[in-house]
């Protein structure tokens, strides 16, 4: 059921085994093939070292996966630099003997994963020293040289002594004491031998060799002692009486051996077991050594017999040895069945034979075997031996208990940056179990233990389920699997999805394994941190084609970002300083992704021909900016139109007068001219020049006239010269000038003096009249057509350099609320004129919605009976226009109102008062009153709130009145169940959704009806009115649209509806 992945890369690992010396760095190569390119990317990589010994359990000693390193073992390190380069050398910085064994470099490239293996030996290189350099022995006597090897490692070594005299070479054999090696307490060995010397004159000068071989050495490892051999001294008659006594003591000890010997040759011992040993562990298909001893029997004829006996089987002999097998070498044991039909190797015998120093005899009993839990879990071993002095067989027997090894579960890799409906992959790595039957389940998990399960995996089974059936290709699951020499197994469970920020972001992905033979079960969960990449459509420029001198903005837009922090900086050509920008708000569309809009607005110049512009997008999502150009490549330069000339500066009706104009500056050359009179083009005769290029610019130019008669009719006529320039036709270029006849008045606009007028503040309108050749004019100032006969100043008429006659004519005022969109004139009529000659001056006031006083209570302690006034002042507002309602108990007031007429007042605004009267009763006691003040011209409603405090006749204490200024907040919003409307949004701009909203207090939210007024119409569709329960039991009701540049000062209102009467709120929306 696994499905084994092809990898576009490969791995090469150092050379196997390769042999370090303790204590010095040594680096483990491990680098990355056939990857298709110079460099990795390090955000798709991950590095796994994995560390065992002599077949014992992998573990992790480093990591490096999303750009961070993780050293699970000290003094070992790897490089960023070279990470990139495809090597993924791990460096030792001091070898110890703890580092010996095998190493496994794997690599992961999602959604493949290769590794390699590689072992390293560690080894000491021995010092040697002989005892002596020189040394001196007697003829006929005895002496030594020792040869001293210590701290080496590891323990295998070979000692060779020889003897050079006289130019001969002999290997010395006998006479020889080599000890065992014994292990020092930093793991070396050290080790001494002896040789034993009984040299004659004739071995005189010879030289003795200690020669070492060790792996660490290239060649033997020499050192030499020089002989020097001494004559005897001659020997005395003691001497000789000692020799004699000597041999009767040997004669005696002679005997003793004699009798000893029988004791211990010939008389027959009973063999006995030692316990049978075994591993503590006994793992799945691993190497298990279980021995025992049979010790202590005489004679030497004796057989084992090996027995196992499985589950629901019968006992079997497996083999069977005796001390018979060792007078034939050859006929070792082969390789023994377990048992099964399928004869795999599972067991190796080895027995051996041993004589001891008393006579007697062992066998060391040792069984190699490679047990399968499934077969050889619970099985019974048995050891039998058969020897004369037994009368019937002795058995030792001990019961197997083999187990799986179970996995261990990397933290699920994953690449750091995910994007929004790019495809990922989450690879969970499961390393070093066995057997292998193994289950796989991906699934989600949200919110309170809610799961859906994607991919199962066992044996036998393998489905892909999805989370939404309508997205076929969302999710992928395949595995890679490989198989180690120790017969464990490493799987990489390899999950691709596209992810979607709406349906996965929050969510967890668990990887859930399930070891069958170890009843093990593990997950691994992560969440994803998803992304979305800004996309960047083509800039657009206004205008499309850009025109020199003017504005040019161009924009880029950007979309399907997430989150939503973002920059974007806009530059020329090879500019490092960034260009003037504003960028929009960034907005939430429907897809849960963001998108604004950069622009960058500049004026455009000839010498910016074939510019670059670049924008250039920031966001955490990408691993450099995002960009796009804008190259311009062609500019039009629109005409500039010098004044109209007019010849002769005084025409006369009836008399030639000449009318030119030069267009210039504009590019390309084509173009067309049209005279206009009034607003009617010409269609009598004119010239018009070639079109010339100025050769310092490159640009263009072209002269017109036109010559012709003017009468009366003509005098205060506008005579427009039009150019059309092809590339800048949508909006022609023109300049025009009043033809005034010399002789026929002309007369100028009203000018304000100020501009801008203020009410209560003086007015100066002025109006001049120039050109007449007569003093009789008559001239008069209106307001309304209603003649105006104060503030009026006239200078003039006085003489001119021309011949003819000014004049100019003054109205002073000061303007109050009753002069709002009033219509000032002034009127000029003349001989020449048929009609008076009219003037108009609307001069614009802004409008004041009224300042409302708090409501005042009169008598301020009303009694019961008593005649009570509520009224309130208006004051500072203007046009006149305003509705005044009351409200007793929220409820409108059926008594009389009374509303003064409104008021000049010394600022020029109107004030006045409404009140309404009542004799005040018991019930009027803590009783509401509201004011609701509605300005007809702005639209806005204000209100004022008041309760009513009775003061009974026998009562001294009394109840100070509360009006809506002297509440708390939380008074005032009990007494209002529907609070103001509030903007949601943060500086509302046209082209953006904007939230109002308001809050309704004390009503069930289901049973409130609610209807959202912009201006005069409702909105009707449910989408952009929403409810949202409030922890305190209220809700908030929001209208949510897109506004528009009209929408700036336009009045949403809010009805809601319960059964009370219905309640209405009033905003005017502001926009930035």
């Amino acid at each position: 059921y696994y499905f084994i992945i092809s990898c576009s890369f490969d791995v090469t690992i150092f050379k196997n085994p390769m042999e370090v010396l303790l204590d010095t760095a040594v680096r483990l190569e491990c680098k990355i093939t056939n990857y298709g390119s110079d460099t990795l990317n390090l955000d798709n990589l991950a590095v796994q070292w994995l560390f065992s010994y002599k077949n014992m359990t992998k573990k992790e000693i480093y990591v490096f996966n999303g750009g961070k390193h993780i050293s699970k073992k000290a003094g070992v390190r790897m490089s960023d630099d070279l990470l990139k380069l495809g090597d993924a050398t791990l460096e030792l910085l001091r070898v110890q003997f703890e580092d010996e064994g095998q190493y496994t470099c794997a690599i992961f490239i999602t959604p493949s994963k290769v590794e390699k293996s590689a072992s390293i030996l560690v080894s000491v290189k021995p010092r040697v020293s002989l005892s002596t350099k020189h040394f001196t022995v007697v003829s006929g006597s005895e002496g030594s040289v020792r040869c001293n090897i210590i701290r080496f490692y590891p323990q295998e070594y070979t000692i060779k002594w020889v003897k050079i005299l006289s130019g001969s070479t002999e290997t010395v054999v006998n006479d020889i004491c080599t000890g065992v090696p014994v292990p020092d307490k930093d793991g070396t060995f050290n080790v001494s031998s002896v040789i034993r010397i009984e040299p004659t004159m004739v071995d005189n000068g010879a030289i003795y060799k200690c020669e070492v071989r060790h792996k660490t050495f290239s060649s033997p490892w020499i050192t030499e002692a020089k002989l020097t051999v001494k004559e005897p001294e001659k020997t005395s008659g003691g001497v000789i009486a000692g020799a004699i006594i000597g041999t009767l003591i040997l004669s005696t000890l002679a005997f003793a051996g004699l009798f000893f010997v029988y004791t211990t040759r010939f008389k027959k011992v009973s063999p006995k077991f030692t316990k049978i040993s075994k591993p503590a562990t006994i793992r799945h298909q691993e190497e298990a050594l279980i021995s025992c001893q049979v010790i202590g029997f005489r004679p030497v004829k004796i057989s084992i017999t090996l027995w196992v006996k499985r589950s629901e089987q019968e006992k079997k002999k497996i083999y069977c040895w005796s001390n018979t097998m060792l007078k034939n070498p050859d006929e070792e044991a082969n390789l023994l069945s377990n048992g099964k039909d399928c004869c795999y190797e599972s067991f190796t015998p080895n027995f051996s034979l041993t004589s001891l120093n008393d006579g007697n005899f062992t066998v060391n009993c040792v069984i190699k075997m490679w047990p399968d839990m499934y077969s050889d879990n619970g099985m019974e071993l048995t050891f039998e031996v058969q020897h004369e002095t037994l009368s019937i067989a002795m058995e030792e027997k001990i019961t197997l208990e083999v187990v799986g090894v179970p996995p261990k579960i990397s933290d699920i890799l994953l690449p750091p940056r995910i994007i929004h409906n790019e495809l990922v992959s989450l690879a969970c790595s499961i390393n070093g179990f066995k057997p292998k039957p193994l289950k796989i389940i991906w699934y989600q998990l949200w919110g309170a233990g809610n799961k859906k399960e994607i991919a199962y995996l066992d044996k036998d089974t393998k489905r892909l389920l999805e989370t939404n059936p309508s997205q076929t290709n969302k999710f992928n699951h395949y595995i890679s699997e490989m198989q180690y020499e120790d017969k464990t197994y490493s799987v990489i469970s390899v999950l691709n999805i596209i992810p979607d920020i709406q349906e996965d972001m929050g969510i967890k992905y668990v990887c859930e394994v399930h070891h069958e033979a170890t009843d093990k079960v593990e997950k691994r969960e992560t969440k994803l941190d998803i992304k979305g990449t800004p996309k960047l459509e083509q800039i657009q420029s206004v205008p499309k084609t850009p025109v020199a001198g003017e504005s040019l903005k161009l924009s880029c837009r950007v979309n399907f970002f997430y989150p939503k922090t973002i920059r974007a900086e806009w530059f020329k050509d090879n500019e490092q300083n960034p260009l003037e920008s504003e960028d929009s708000e960034p907005m939430l569309g429907n897809n849960a992704l963001f998108y604004f809009t950069s622009n960058m607005t500049t004026v455009a110049t000839r010498k910016d021909v074939d510019s670059k512009y670049v924008c250039k997008v920031y966001h955490e999502s990408l691993t450099e900016p995002a960009e796009i150009h804008w190259v311009l490549d062609r500019l039009v330069s629109a005409p500039k139109l010098m004044e109209i000339e007019i010849d002769p500066p005084s025409p006369e009706a009836g008399k030639s007068v000449t009318l030119s104009c030069k267009a210039y500056d504009f590019y390309p050359k084509e173009n067309k001219i049209s005279w206009i009179r009034g607003f009617d083009i010409t269609g009598q005769k004119f010239e018009s020049e070639d079109t010339e290029q100025d050769l310092s610019t490159g640009l263009y130019y072209r002269k017109s006239k036109w010559t012709f008669i003017p009468t009366e009719l003509d005098h205060g006529t506008e005579y427009t010269m039009e150019i059309l320039h092809v590339e800048t036709s949508s909006k022609p270029q023109r300049i025009s000038r009043m033809l005034n006849l010399k002789g026929i008045p002309s007369i100028s606009d009203i000018i304000l003096e100020p501009p801008e007028p203020v009410y209560g503040k003086e007015l100066v309108l002025t109006c001049n009249v120039s050109n007449f050749t007569t003093q009789s004019i008559t001239t008069s100032w209106l307001k309304q057509n209603n003649k105006i006969y104060e503030g009026i100043t006239n200078q003039g008429p006085d003489p001119d350099e021309g011949g003819c006659y000014r004049f100019s004519s003054s109205l002073k005022l000061v303007p109050n609320a009753q002069d709002y969109e009033k219509e000032f004139s002034f009127r000029v009529e003349h001989m020449k004129f048929t009609k008076p000659i009219v003037k108009n001056a609307f001069v614009s006031f802004p409008a004041f919605s009224p300042q409302v006083s708090k409501i005042k209570v009169d008598p301020v302690s009303p009694q019961v009976n008593q005649a009570v006034s509520l009224s309130i002042s208006l004051s500072n507002y203007v046009p006149s226009g305003i509705t005044v309602k009351w409200f007793k108990k929220w409820k409108p007031y059926t008594g009389t109102v009374i509303n003064s007429l409104p008021q000049v007042a010394e600022n020029g605004l109107f004030s006045s008062i409404s009140k309404i009267d009542f004799q005040a009763t018991l019930d009027d006691q803590k009783c509401e009153f509201r004011c609701e003040v509605t300005h007809e011209e702005t639209k806005e409603i204000q209100e004022k709130d008041f309760i009513l405090c009775i003061r009974d006749g026998d009562d001294d204490v009394v109840d100070e009145p509360i009006s809506d200024e002297m509440k708390s907040d939380d008074e005032a919003e009990d007494m209002d169940f529907v609070s103001d409307i509030r903007c949601e949004t943060e500086n509302p701009k046209a082209g953006q959704p904007v939230t109002v909203a308001c809050t309704i207090k004390g009503h069930p939210m289901d049973s409130t009806h609610i209807t959202w007024f912009k201006g005069v119409y409702p909105y009707e569709k449910e989408d952009v009115v929403k409810k949202i329960a409030l922890p305190d039991g209220s809700f908030k009701c929001a209208l949510t649209f897109t506004a528009e540049k009209e929408d700036d000062g336009i009045l949403l209102q809010c009805d809601v509806m319960t059964e009370m009467d219905p309640i209405s709120k009033f905003f005017h929306l502001k926009l930035s």
